[in-house]
């Protein structure tokens, strides 16, 4: 059966959406019930039928858009069945969402830089990471320094770049550093390096909520000391740290989600000045963040100290 599988995702990744719903068919009248078959058969009529439109398009940007229009369609609808994402799902990313890349360089190559536009650049770096294309999506994160800032989304991508580039401290850093200021926008779709991959699976079920599981994620991270790196702040940047601190600690929040969500703003923002060079520097201050952290958690230092010490290898 698995080489019928195979067959089937084969011709989904080249586009031969009916070939590939005839094997399905075929599989579900052996095991209706088998849930790869039912989601494999939703996947390759879902674009079987949309083939038309997509063929009638213009090429090059216009086919782009489309493309990448229709897969946020489809992801949503995808989600609502409460389909399990499997090998043809991977599939359908290869071939809708690498097409709309290969649709939208050509438009690039046409239009250039300026005329092809801030958003449908941004989208075309997006795609590549999702795509795997890693060297090409962060060449243009970084051509884009000529025209614009990026997001803060783009970081998460950038820092993902930077991992599967061989650059794994930097990657580490750069989550880090953007999971501290933004931990609503990590783009859990488009990750695959460690340690954010299998961290984040291993949150997610247990958070009924992705917003809730994005928050606690960072500070999951910092407790098992798989980003023990650390960015440069400066005693301004730590002292704004503090300060946004005590803001949160004095905000009377009654919502349960709202409260998880200041409590693991406030724990990052105490553990990134403990362990930060000016942190360290202002004994009173680590004092106040310890308390602090322990009036929120009393055992995490405790269990992070214990996984930082069993980490650190004996000498030979």
């Amino acid at each position: 059966m698995q080489q019928r599988i195979d067959e089937a995702n084969y011709k989904i990744k080249e586009g031969e959406f009916e070939k590939a719903k005839i094997i399905f068919s075929e599989l579900l009248d052996i095991n209706p019930e088998n849930p790869d078959y039912i989601s494999g058969f939703y996947i390759s009529s879902y674009w079987d039928n949309r083939l038309e439109r997509i063929l009638s398009s213009p090429e090059g940007k216009d086919r782009g858009l489309v493309l990448n229009s229709l897969f946020v369609e489809f992801e949503i609808e995808y989600k609502n069945r409460r389909y399990i994402p499997n090998s043809s799902y991977d599939a359908i990313i290869y071939c809708i969402v690498g097409e709309s890349c290969s649709q939208l360089r050509t438009g690039f190559q046409k239009e250039g830089a300026h005329g092809f536009g801030r958003d449908n650049y941004l989208l075309l770096a997006k795609n590549l990471v999702r795509t795997e294309d890693y060297k090409n999506a962060f060449e243009l994160m970084e051509f884009s320094k000529r025209f614009f800032e990026l997001p803060a989304e783009y970081y998460f991508y950038k820092a993902e770049c930077f991992y599967h580039l061989g650059e794994e401290k930097k990657s580490r850093i750069l989550f880090r550093s953007t999971l501290l200021q933004y931990p609503d926008l990590f783009p859990f779709e488009s990750i695959k390096s460690e340690p954010m991959n299998s961290s984040w699976l291993e949150i997610s079920v247990k958070h009924s909520s992705e917003d809730n599981a994005k928050e606690v994620l960072p500070v999951f991270c910092l407790e098992k000391n798989l980003l023990p790196e650390i960015a440069e702040y400066s005693r301004d940047e730590i002292n704004n740290m503090y300060h946004e601190v005590q803001r949160l600690i004095i905000s009377e929040i009654k919502d349960d989600d709202l409260k998880l969500k200041v409590h693991c703003r406030i724990i990052q923002y105490c553990i990134t000045i403990l362990d930060s060079f000016h942190g360290q520097l202002n004994i009173d201050l680590s004092r106040k963040v310890r308390e602090i952290i322990q009036s929120i958690d009393s055992g995490l230092l405790e269990r992070r100290d214990l996984v930082r010490r069993s980490t650190i290898k004996s000498p030979d």
